[in-house]
């Protein structure tokens, strides 16, 4: 079936019991999965990437309280990931970025 994103990465999560402490060997398929989606939509690999390490950290170590909130908390922790890399740095970030990388 063509599932959107979302759909993709909710059966991904399907088998997860409430209250279990999400690990980077329960998100790093997920992650996969939501890469490859972001890439098939032209997402540029490296910023699928940084997204799915963004959204790794911070799932690790969250509870599941039901099939519902984790695909909430998925969908947040992205909405969030997108949007801290999609957010304009200040000039000063970006100085310090060009400083540091000679």
């Amino acid at each position: 079936g063509n599932k959107g994103l979302f759909g993709r990465i909710s059966s991904a999560f399907s088998n997860f019991t409430g209250n279990k402490e999400l690990t980077e060997q329960d998100i790093r398929p997920i992650l996969k999965t939501l890469s490859d989606a972001m890439v098939d939509k032209n997402v540029a690999k490296e910023v699928a990437d940084e997204i799915s390490m963004s959204v790794m950290k911070s799932l690790i170590g969250e509870k599941t309280q039901s099939f519902t909130s984790v695909d909430q908390t998925v969908q947040t922790a992205l909405l969030e990931a997108i949007e801290k890399i999609l957010t304009p740095k200040s000039n000063i970030e970006i100085l310090k970025e060009a400083l540091s990388a000679k």
